[in-house]
């Protein structure tokens, strides 16, 4: 580990040290992207969110500008999550091309004691930390490490664009208080070449993610909601 790396590291963890103080009920709020290239489907994902947060009185937000254009999209959820983290306790991003399928299931049941960034884990082409849905507690070592993220300028268009990032980092730190679980936990995809991260009925959301023709797909789906 470089000099450079060991700052890094004891940065990070004086940073998780600090102590939180939780609220009884925490202030969640859901946030979501999409520019008008992707707003066929993007409409129908942020209604079925809206409706989400709505039953459950979460904050919600849909982000239409703001991007930065000198980037591929993707990588602005990046900026929109620290934007979001005011006012509130933790947010949730969620990809333009999800549908929350399980409307009854609450976020709170997936914050586990003692981690402050959650988010699925993938297992092919390998094991792999998915960033189309994932739970931030606003903390300074949260802050730090997506700001961190945002620096890997020699990835900007890297095919999987902020998630290699991501995973770059991860990789490369110890971080006790993040923690990754099964994809199908609450991030399973539509289809893939590993059954354990596709999504079964009763899963909690269905991810559309690179798959054409995904307005009629989000729409075949609607209707197989958990109400």
């Amino acid at each position: 580990m470089g000099r450079r790396q060991q700052l890094i590291q004891r940065g990070y963890a004086l940073l998780q040290a600090l102590p939180v103080r939780a609220p009884r009920r925490p202030r969640i709020r859901l946030i979501t992207a999409y520019d008008d290239a992707i707003a066929d489907y993007g409409d129908i994902a942020a209604k079925n969110h809206a409706d989400y947060a709505a039953r459950h009185g979460y904050a919600h937000h849909v982000y239409r500008s703001g991007f930065d254009p000198s980037r591929p999209p993707a990588w602005s959820k990046i900026l929109f999550t620290l934007r979001a983290m005011r006012g509130a306790d933790w947010v949730v991003w969620i990809d333009a091309d999800i549908l929350i399928m399980d409307q009854t299931r609450r976020l709170e049941s997936f914050i586990t004691p003692g981690h402050d960034f959650i988010l699925g884990q993938h297992q092919l082409p390998n094991p792999h930390a998915n960033t189309g849905f994932f739970f931030v507690r606003r903390r300074l070592w949260t802050r730090a490490l997506l700001r961190h993220t945002y620096s890997l300028t020699s990835v900007i268009h890297h095919p999987m664009w902020e998630q290699i990032a991501f995973n770059i980092l991860i990789d490369q730190y110890r971080l006790p208080r993040l923690s990754k679980v099964p994809a199908r936990n609450f991030n399973s995809l539509y289809s893939g070449a590993c059954a354990e991260d596709v999504y079964q009925s009763g899963d909690f959301l269905v991810h559309f993610a690179g798959q054409p023709g995904k307005v009629a797909l989000m729409q075949s789906f609607l209707g197989q909601q958990v109400r």
